[in-house]
């Protein structure tokens, strides 16, 4: 049985958006499966968790897989990371991890759906949601390894300082940073350099993979 990547698919995130990551994958004899995570904003903390643990639920105890959270889908990935028995082979985390208050999320729904929602509306909206409980209670606990972070310099939805700290305490993430881009259209604007890293990493971890096998 060939691996898999579940690709975890933030707000407004589409099939569609991610032609360059699934041609890669494909390349690499890796099956695509594409879940949507953005409910996470308006979800509460208990469905949340349920999702995530529905998911591990339908990944068998022998399969290889890679996670690949995009935007609001790094949460999702890090729940699935510390629930699951079999880690994933990889890893990835795209335009995030995020930082958002109500003003930003104004802004991402602005930009995604063009539509103008009240910033109190969405204050409410964060306050009860898994976002937000993550934020407040696991930002500070989740635990990966064997991964990179893929983001656009101009990220402004990006937690930089998070990271960064992050980064420099976990030895086995890496970051890499796209000059040309933004939030959520790296595979757009840095496609050559994109593909390249996204390979190499794969191809590394198959690697690996199989040394241990």
């Amino acid at each position: 049985m060939r691996p898999v990547a579940y690709i975890l698919g933030g707000f407004g995130t589409k099939l569609k958006h991610l032609k360059t990551a699934c041609k890669i994958y494909e390349k690499n004899n890796i099956e695509v499966k594409f879940l949507k995570t953005d409910e996470i904003f308006w979800m509460s903390p208990k469905i949340f968790k349920k999702k995530a643990k529905l998911i591990c639920n339908s990944i068998n105890k022998d399969d290889k897989f890679f996670l690949h959270g995009i935007s609001a889908g790094y949460l999702q990935l890090y729940e699935i990371n510390k629930n699951i028995g079999n880690k994933p082979i990889g890893n990835i985390i795209e335009s995030g991890p995020g930082i958002l208050d109500s003003e930003k999320y104004q802004d991402l729904l602005k930009e995604t759906t063009k539509i103008h929602i009240p910033k109190f509306f969405l204050e409410k909206s964060l306050k009860i949601s898994g976002y937000t409980y993550w934020e407040e209670n696991e930002h500070n606990n989740h635990i990966i390894s064997n991964g990179i972070v893929l983001i656009g310099k101009n990220d402004k939805y990006v937690d930089f300082n998070n990271l960064n700290s992050y980064i420099e305490n976990n030895k086995k993430i890496k970051k890499i940073t796209f000059d040309n881009s933004s939030h959520c259209n790296i595979q757009k604007n840095d496609k050559i350099k994109y593909e390249k890293v996204l390979d190499n990493f794969i191809k590394r971890k198959l690697t690996d993979l199989n040394k241990e096998l």
